[in-house]
């Protein structure tokens, strides 16, 4: 009587094997570039709805609203700073000097951002009036990560309050 063998061999094994190693070794780049990608678009997703709460709430309360960038703690606005990635703040400007007072409201906050992404603005608030309008604050970002330039993607918010994607060629805001 024969006895039936079940296994495989260690060639079998090594083809195997190797066709695996080189399935992964093609297809983890793109898989990488693909996670990078849906990272800066959930961000530059995050700061356009700000933007919308930021905009809606100065023109429903009738005051001004301001976006800016959060301090490291996460509760007053950064000053003079170009870089947004510990996060941002939104709230009720009463007296519209982009300073969080004790009479106004904190209404939304982004904590701080990945280590992998870096965002870079043009301005260090924007301010809606209670028409909706962003005069003097129109602003650019860009959104970066360890491709640099390569794969910065970028926004516009205008003077008229506007928010919208942009091309990389159409900022002046460079990632470092």
């Amino acid at each position: 009587m024969k006895l039936k063998q079940n296994g495989f061999t260690l060639v079998e094994l090594l083809m195997t094997l190797s066709i695996a190693v080189i399935l992964m070794a093609t297809v983890t780049p793109g898989l990488i570039s693909l996670l990078r990608d849906n990272q800066m678009t959930a961000l530059h997703n995050d700061l356009m709805s700000d933007l919308a709460i930021t905009r809606s709430t100065a023109v429903t309360r009738g005051n001004n609203a301001t976006l800016c960038p959060s301090n490291i703690s996460g509760n007053q606005c950064l000053k003079k700073a170009q870089i947004w990635s510990y996060g941002w703040l939104v709230f009720d400007d009463l007296d519209n000097d982009g300073t969080i007072d004790t009479n106004e409201t904190i209404l939304a906050t982004k904590n701080k951002l990945s280590s992998r992404l870096k965002m870079i603005g043009n301005t260090d608030r924007i301010t809606f009036d209670p028409e909706g309008s962003a005069y003097g604050f129109s602003a650019q970002f860009a959104f970066c990560d360890s491709r640099g330039e390569a794969g910065k993607r970028g926004m516009i918010v205008s003077n008229s309050g506007r928010s919208r994607v942009a091309e990389p060629y159409e900022i002046n805001v460079r990632c470092p």
